[in-house]
């Protein structure tokens, strides 16, 4: 039979993931649960995150890792009128979430069945079709 902390490092081995120092070593961000916002722009750094996640929940939650696209999903807000303690009035965000996309391969279905869920992303809002329209009318 495993120990615990065989049992907690199991998964991690199996998914060549790194693993990190036992709990009264990590950081505190990492023993609460919240991982520092950081800018995965290398696998190592990916497989990095995904280690602390995994030893941070704990083997016996996580069925595997999976790579996914995001899925294709919104919030739909509402905003409840509220007072604070002294009688002055906000607003609170609430809503729902919707998913639109029932696909296998989505961050949403792989949270939803247990799986760690990366996303590879990038941000970029050019208009390719308009750039090149404008790039071939406009002469300078």
């Amino acid at each position: 039979m495993l120990s615990a902390k065989e049992t907690r490092r199991a998964p991690l081995e199996r998914a060549s993931i790194p693993t990190l120092p036992e709990p009264q070593k990590r950081s505190k961000n990492v023993q609460s649960g919240i991982i520092e916002p950081i800018a995965l722009n290398s696998a190592k750094r990916v497989r990095s995150v995904v280690g602390r996640i995994l030893t941070s929940l704990g083997a016996e939650l996580i069925k595997g890792i999976r790579i996914c696209k995001q899925a294709y999903a919104k919030y739909e807000e509402d905003f409840i009128e509220r007072s604070d303690p002294n009688g002055k009035k906000y607003f609170w965000l609430t809503g729902e979430f919707v998913n639109f996309d029932k696909a296998r391969d989505t961050d949403v279905w792989a949270l939803e069945h247990n799986y760690v869920s990366v996303v590879p992303v990038q941000f970029d809002l050019t208009n390719y079709t308009l750039k090149s329209k404008l790039e071939k009318s406009w002469k300078f």
